[in-house]
């Protein structure tokens, strides 16, 4: 899932310093930015990684209040329940977050629900 896609992505590195090797340089899929790492089966940036884990963690939903059409893009993420939807809809996996909690199996049923929610608004 979270191979390099094209060959765009294959050309394009980012630089570091001599001796180290060149790593492909992507972008996120919540929000745009570079990222070199996959999270959570997502190759997302170190920010959407920290922001869907401490949803997870803490186990909070967030709720858009401008009718659930916030751009998330890059330097846009002001909506927290827009960019959770985002990170939702590209496949980031709560279940890969170490969380120890007697109502996280609940928390991962409203998620997946709103997954399903979000896909179906799209269809539409």
């Amino acid at each position: 899932m979270c191979e390099i896609e094209n060959e765009s992505e294959k050309t394009a590195t980012l630089k570091k310093s001599v001796g180290r090797p060149k790593r492909p340089l992507s972008n996120c899929k919540v929000c745009g930015r570079p990222s070199l790492y996959c999270y959570y089966g997502v190759k997302c940036c170190e920010s959407c990684k920290q922001f869907f884990h401490r949803v997870v963690a803490k186990q909070t939903l967030f709720n858009c209040f401008g009718r659930k059409r916030c751009r998330i893009e890059e330097n846009w993420i002001r909506c927290r329940g827009c960019r959770l939807d985002k990170c939702l809809l590209v496949g980031m996996d709560p279940t890969k977050i170490n969380v120890v909690n007697d109502r996280f199996g609940h928390f991962l049923t409203i998620l997946e629900l709103r997954r399903r929610n979000v896909l179906e608004r799209i269809v539409k």
